[in-house]
């Protein structure tokens, strides 16, 4: 005989925690946001292709006054956090939520995004 082994409640334990940790980290990043922001430039200056010699390509559309992204097999809205910062909210759709910053260059054209491809360290994206 094997010993009994309460795997239903180990992950409905585990699914708990995650949920847990998952609320505290939203709350946290939710705590960093300024109301009352605008961007800096209209949405259109934003749209544009942005590239990373490893993740690739990140494509910034505009429409009916929103933006949305595409990354890989990934099309998402984005939200407008704060100043520059616009988020994706997936996770009704089992999809990683990201955060994009956008940057500017010395012309104060939008050029770059900086951002944590799947949860990966923070890389660049430099506009084609």
């Amino acid at each position: 005989d094997q010993p009994y082994t309460p795997w239903l409640e180990r992950a409905r334990k585990d699914y708990v925690q995650s949920k847990a940790a998952e609320k505290k980290f939203e709350d946290s990043v939710k705590a960093t946001r300024i109301p009352n922001t605008v961007p800096s430039h209209p949405l259109t200056a934003f749209v544009g292709e942005y590239h990373n010699p490893i993740y690739g390509k990140i494509k910034i559309s505009a429409s009916e006054g929103k933006l949305s992204m595409s990354f890989r097999k990934q099309e998402s809205l984005l939200y407008h956090f704060h100043y520059d910062h616009f988020v994706t909210n997936e996770a009704k759709n089992d999809l990683p939520d990201f955060r994009l910053r956008f940057l500017t260059n010395d012309k104060g054209e939008i050029d770059e995004i900086i951002t944590s491809p799947l949860g990966y360290p923070a890389v660049s994206f430099k506009k084609e």
